[in-house]
Formats: C-alpha cells, structure tokens, sequence
C-alpha cells in the first residue's frame, strides 16, 4: 500500500506483500483470505463495511485495489501512475475546493482474495470517499457485493465486461468502451479492410476471458460468422504448443488474444515460428500490446490492438500534452495506452468532484457524473437517464516498423 499525497512522495507504506486480515491484525495467509472472501460473498455485506464515507475539509480519500505486481504488474503500475498523475495536477492547484485528493492503494496481486480484503480495508479503516480503478473483472466482480453493502461508489474499473455493466448500477460508473465494442471495431475492420471470414480466439479461462468470449460471439454473429477454433488458458500457465494446435485445427486466417500480456506473447512466438500460412494476431486493449511488443521485440511487428484510448504520445492533442506534462512532474516516462486510460478517468472524477461541490457526498457526486458531459480530446463521457455510459470510441493501433501506431484499418497480410 501506497499512501500518497500525489506529488509523487511516499507518505506511509506497509509491506507489499502484506494485505489486511479483517481477523487479525498479522499479515495475511492465504487460508484466512479464503475464508474471509467465502463469507463476504455468503453473508451481507452491510456486516461487515461501513455505509458512511465523509469527506474532511482538506482531503478527500480515495481506494485503489490493483495489481501492482505479478503476472500483470505492469498494467497495475501504469494504472496506478495514471491516477496520480491527474490527481496531482488539481492537488497542485490547491485541490477541489480546498480539498487534497489522496489516494490510498495496496497491491492484490490480481487476486480475488487479496482485492476482497484490501477493499474491506479500504471501506473501514481507511474511510474512502469512493473506490477508482481496479483492474479487470476477475477482481472487480467479487466486491460488488461489498460495493452495494457499503453504498460506495466504483468509478472507471478497468474492464470492459458486460456483467460490470448489465444490469446498470448507481454506484459503477464504466468510463471505458465495453468489450463488445472493441470486438465489433477488430471484426468489423478484419472483415471489411482483410477480407478475413475465418477468426479464432485465444483467452483466458476466467471472468475476464468468459466476458471477452462473449462479447466476440456477439460481434461475429452480426456477420453471420462464428468462431472457427478456441483455445483458453489457465491463469499463470500457457501450454503454447497444445494452445497453438488447437486453434490450428480450425485454419483461421485471425486469432483475437486475450488475457495477460505474458502468455499472449508467447503464443504468438510460438506460432510464428511453427505456423504455415501466416495470421492477423489481434489483442483486445487490457492485453496490454506495449508489453507485448516488449516481450517480443521485433517478432511483434504487424499485431493490431484495439485500444479505448488515443495514442499516449499524440502530442497534436491537448489531452496527450496535459497527460505527459502531469506525468513528467511525477518522474513518470513510461507513457502507454494503460496510464492514458487511469489519467483520462482522474480528470473526470475531479471534473465531477468539482460539480459536486461545497456538498461533497456521494449523492453529489453521482448526480454530477448522471448530469454532466465530460470531454477530453476526441472522448467524450456521459451517463443516460438509465446509468447507461455513452461512451463506446474505440481506437486502433499497430506495430509498425518496432513502433505501435494509430491505424485506420487493417490491411491485407503480406505473402
């Protein structure tokens, strides 16, 4: 955990590996987290969080539970460094009426145990005012319980799934584009600009990878196609050669990855260097394509990525200047899609936090998000009468020549 007064010092910190055990004051083992998450998912929330979040007259609190380390650390850090960054540009400028905005975040390691405990720790001993930008489903699902409970605000959780988003709920607001729009955008540009008809997948077996599945389903029948092979893989573990053989068997023409940025690559190295005919490697944007293209260096030439973002390092956009310039005062250089994405969502909360003053509640405050328009470069966000998100932009990227670049479509594969 992080304690941070967004400026870039570290205020307070206990161990990283360590998350709060709601029976006792030790670190955690794995056994008490279990049991900890069972019961939160089989017993009323309203037990075990509080229901009232006050803000001071010179800070707001915010809680964040992401993965800051393992198999997707690096979109946890980016994500992180992205809050802190838009948060430090109005805490520089004295704050919303007065009021710092500090942010409070601890590692889960993408695990649902750890999110499951962090966010109970957050609720109760931390007092946040809302909660911002976890990352993906698989942990942001199991508190949604807890969210409901404590009657606490999830604001821009780094997921596209459907299930954070039907039925709507008061208190997520999604910022981002869904997974059914990204698939719809690669589907349709494979179809139309490559003249592919032949699409399989490779995911992961988990809330994130079922949702992604879905959402692709969805966008395929809207031209009359279906998935021509499948292959899922376990978290943490890809069996590259058996993954490869199975999607062989279907002879696609594209395969849409999706999950960790570790196994992605290894897939398309794998069948690259095994494959015959050669084909459109596609990631959805929470695959995280610069860490790909770091993985793979130059075999990672020609992949597309569907992003929810502009380009990070756009500079013909004032949101891209404004985000390397915040980014740049934190000693942060390390500009991505991720980062842009958690900077994009800091600047809406605060916009919204700014509508909802000298009144700062929760009721404020999602009156603020119901009512306002935001809008930020070519983004921009709203919710309709129903809690419905009104956006749905999604962009396309592609390595180019060992750098990723904006594309408007997608070309013919090369003989």
């Amino acid at each position: 955990m992080t304690n941070c007064n967004l400026e870039g010092k570290k205020t307070g910190s206990v161990l990283r590996n360590s998350v709060y055990c709601p029976f006792a004051s030790c670190p955690r083992s794995g056994l008490c987290s279990l049991l900890f998450s069972a019961l939160v998912c089989s017993v009323s929330p309203a037990q075990f969080v509080r229901t009232e979040h006050p803000v001071s007259a010179t800070e707001a609190r915010l809680g964040m539970s992401g993965a800051e380390s393992g198999r997707v650390g690096a979109l946890g850090i980016s994500v992180r460094q992205g809050y802190l960054a838009g948060f430090g540009r109005i805490n520089r400028q004295g704050g919303v009426a007065g009021r710092k905005i500090r942010l409070i975040d601890y590692d889960d390691h993408y695990q649902v145990p750890d999110a499951v405990a962090n966010t109970e720790r957050l609720i109760n001993l931390d007092r946040a005012f809302a909660l911002v930008g976890y990352l993906g489903t698989s942990t942001s699902a199991p508190v949604l319980s807890m969210i409901t409970g404590a009657r606490i605000m999830l604001f821009a959780p780094t997921s596209g799934s459907l299930h954070l988003r039907e039925p709507p709920s008061r208190l997520v607001f999604n910022l981002r584009a869904s997974y059914l729009d990204e698939a719809r955008v690669l589907v349709k540009h494979l179809v139309e600009d490559a003249g592919v008809r032949r699409i399989a997948l490779v995911d992961r077996r988990d809330e994130d990878g079922d949702a992604a599945r879905q959402a692709l389903d969805m966008s395929l029948a809207e031209h009359s196609l279906n998935l021509v092979s499948q292959a899922g893989y376990l978290r943490n573990t890809l069996e590259a050669q058996e993954v490869f053989e199975q999607i062989a068997a279907g002879r696609p023409e594209a395969v849409i990855l999706f999950g960790t940025y570790a196994p992605c690559a290894q897939f398309v190295d794998y069948a690259r260097q095994h494959g015959g005919r050669p084909w459109h490697f596609c990631c959805m944007s929470t695959v995280g394509v610069e860490e790909v293209q770091r993985l793979l260096g130059t075999r990672a030439e020609g992949i597309v990525s569907s992003q929810v973002v502009p380009s990070p390092v756009d500079l013909s956009l004032e949101l891209v200047q404004d985000y390397q310039s915040d980014m740049d005062a934190l000693g942060y250089r390390n500009f991505d899609h991720m980062s842009l994405e958690a900077y994009v969502a800091a600047r809406v909360f605060v916009a919204a936090l700014q509508r909802a003053t000298p009144a700062l509640t929760e009721e404020a405050l999602a009156n603020a998000l119901l009512t306002g328009t935001f809008s930020y470069g070519p983004l921009t966000f709203g919710f309709d009468q129903n809690f419905r998100q009104r956006n749905h932009r999604v962009f396309l990227t592609q390595v180019s020549h060992g750098k990723l670049v904006p594309t408007e479509q997608i070309g013919p594969l090369a003989p």
